[in-house]
């Protein structure tokens, strides 16, 4: 994965559930020697070329703050934890525009 995302074009975005998850994940990605950010309670780094982000910190504040801080765009979004939706755990499509993903993507098969 560290190779795939050292080659993708613009900035990439991960989001995970748990500090604890965002911290083993953004060590991961250190050791393959990508330059790494963290934005959750207590660290706050929005200008790396890869950043590890929980989704309750991912605030319409935080994520305005995310695009502006480097002029390279996030092109990839990496999640997770894809959930099926229920009635306590909405869909995108069902929440507000700020409140939803900033974009989805898909590694071409040739990759």
């Amino acid at each position: 994965m560290a190779q795939r995302l050292k080659q993708a074009p613009g900035r990439v975005l991960a989001l995970v559930h748990r500090q604890d998850l965002a911290l083993q994940l953004a060590e991961t990605l250190r050791q393959e020697e990508l330059e790494v950010g963290l934005v959750m309670e207590g660290s706050r780094t929005l200008t790396t070329p890869v950043v590890v982000a929980t989704v309750q910190s991912l605030t319409s504040e935080a994520t305005q703050d995310l695009l502006a801080a480097n002029a390279m765009p996030i092109l990839t979004v990496l999640i997770d934890e894809a959930t099926t939706p229920s009635p306590a755990r909405p869909t995108s499509a069902s929440l507000p525009p700020s409140s939803r993903p900033l974009a989805q993507s898909r590694w071409p098969s040739s990759v």
